[in-house]
């Protein structure tokens, strides 16, 4: 329903209260229509929470019954879970997509990767000068690329500043928050392509 205040006044979008009188009843329709239909989203959107929450559980369940029997720690259990049915026609993914943030001790490495360059002027190829700009360069809001920064950790160098870089690179990194995401695909016999189904679990917590 509509904002009303205690004179009985219609709030409108510009949050000025309007006598019911004066609202022709196609607002009034609208209006009712638009909030019985978010009504329904609100409560299928619980439900889908709900859902989401009872799948991750009986996912986890399942790899603590797997850990169990083959003694192993269920939180040493990391990583993207794919779990198909016997004959292989229905399956569930279920990955996870961490946010990552950097402390000052990025700065700390840069610093030091910078040094790097600086003994390796002569030596270091373009392509590895560009690696590093790309990974340090500052976008709109002023955060580095995440992407670009973690990659450098792949390149392999016995300098011993260069190493230090890589730990104080290792000790910057903070998760900020975490994400998890379920994919559905079935077919009806193996000799088939698996079909996705879509339900949008992305972009829902579950409760």
């Amino acid at each position: 329903m509509a904002k009303i205040n205690s004179k009985g006044e219609w709030e409108n979008r510009n949050g000025k209260p309007i006598d019911p009188k004066l609202i022709p009843i196609q607002y009034k329709r609208r209006d009712k229509t638009v909030e019985d239909i978010f009504e329904m989203v609100f409560g299928l959107s619980g439900k889908l929470g709900t859902t989401k929450s009872n799948i991750i559980k009986r996912i986890h369940k399942y790899l603590e019954y797997q850990a169990k029997r083959n003694k192993v720690e269920p939180k040493d259990i990391s990583g993207n879970i794919q779990l198909s049915n016997y004959n292989n026609t229905m399956q569930v993914n279920l990955s996870r997509n961490d946010t990552i943030s950097f402390d000052e001790n990025l700065n700390l490495a840069k610093a030091l990767i910078d040094k790097c360059l600086k003994k390796w002027s002569k030596s270091a190829r373009s392509e590895l000068r560009s690696i590093i700009t790309d990974a340090f360069n500052i976008d709109r809001k002023g955060r580095v690329n995440i992407y670009s920064i973690l990659k450098l950790k792949q390149i392999q160098s016995r300098d011993k500043d260069w190493k230090a870089a890589m730990d104080l690179i290792n000790k910057a990194q903070n998760i900020v928050g975490s994400k998890q995401y379920l994919q559905f695909r079935m077919r009806n016999d193996v000799k088939e392509e698996w079909q996705s189904l879509s339900l949008n679990f992305s972009s829902i917590r579950p409760l």
